[in-house]
């Protein structure tokens, strides 16, 4: 019971007065947040030799430091008037790579590094106050990644602190518009399923690494178990369709999602529909 009562708090704490930051998917333009500061990008390659080896190899057919500096931003992360450097490139591998410098004088602090692209950046007072990170994984991988980062200072310092994961898979239909204000439900029935795409299909064949799944279902979900709606969508038939995030401690039956055992759980998110659940004030 306690520990179901801490996930109830942090629930809350995630979507605190309801407002919706949850977008699975948006062009993000460092246009909006970057400034104009080519020396600060020069004295940043000169600080940091040990850093993006991959672009100073210098060898035929690798990037080299002319695209290093287009991977390079200039945002002031924390709000004490000095550039930052926030890098976002190509990696030696296949994952593309985000990482923040903090502008220290002499030195360039790294804070803080995760894979593949910026979804969104949220400022508060001039300082960075939230970050969403898209990760759409790499190979075959069938399955995005959203993480959600707060972003606090302590002591002067920043602290990225994740509060949350959502995993969607790459077939799955996204919504135009999401809705305004987060709301939570309980699903009624059991086994309910959660689908790609607000539609009843049990015919059509999907492949997920190997897996022959017959229609779009993702999984079921258990009686009682609770989601977070995110985006609704009225289908031809008057059918009223959730896009909803699963709360991470309820296990999925019969599902292609997966995670492994050292990840922290995500939420799941899909369709369902809108008949045999109930709105949770």
């Amino acid at each position: 019971m306690k520990c179901f009562l801490i996930l109830i708090l942090f629930c809350n704490v995630f979507v605190s007065k309801g407002q919706n930051n949850f977008q699975l998917q948006k062009d993000f333009s460092w246009v909006e947040v970057e400034n104009w500061n080519p020396q600060l990008i020069e004295k940043f390659i000169q600080l940091t030799p040990k850093e993006f080896e991959f672009y100073r190899m210098n060898e035929p057919y690798y990037p080299n430091l002319d695209s290093l500096k287009k991977a390079l931003h200039v945002v002031d992360i924390n709000g004490d008037k000095k550039d930052d450097i926030v890098f976002d490139g190509q990696t030696l591998g296949e994952p593309r790579e985000i990482s923040i410098f903090i502008n220290q004088g002499k030195t360039f602090k790294k804070v803080f590094s995760d894979r593949q692209g910026i979804l969104k950046m949220e400022f508060k007072d001039g300082s960075l106050s939230r970050l969403h990170i898209l990760d759409w994984g790499c190979c075959t991988d069938y399955r995005n990644f959203v993480k959600f980062y707060m972003v606090k200072k302590e002591k002067g310092e920043l602290k990225f602190e994740l509060q949350g994961r959502f995993q969607y898979l790459q077939n799955t239909e996204l919504p135009k518009w999401y809705i305004d204000t987060v709301k939570q439900i309980r699903v009624l029935n059991d086994l309910y399923n959660l689908r790609a795409t607000p539609l009843v299909d049990d015919t059509s064949s999907y492949g997920y690494e190997g897996q022959d799944v017959k229609g779009n279902v993702l999984g079921k979900i258990p009686k009682d178990a609770r989601a977070l709606v995110l985006a609704k969508l009225l289908d031809a038939t008057n059918r009223l369709w959730y896009l909803v995030a699963v709360l991470p401690e309820y296990d999925l039956t019969q599902t292609v999602f997966f995670e492994h055992p050292k990840e922290i759980k995500s939420y799941k998110c899909g369709w369902i529909s809108s008949r045999f659940v109930e709105e949770l004030k």
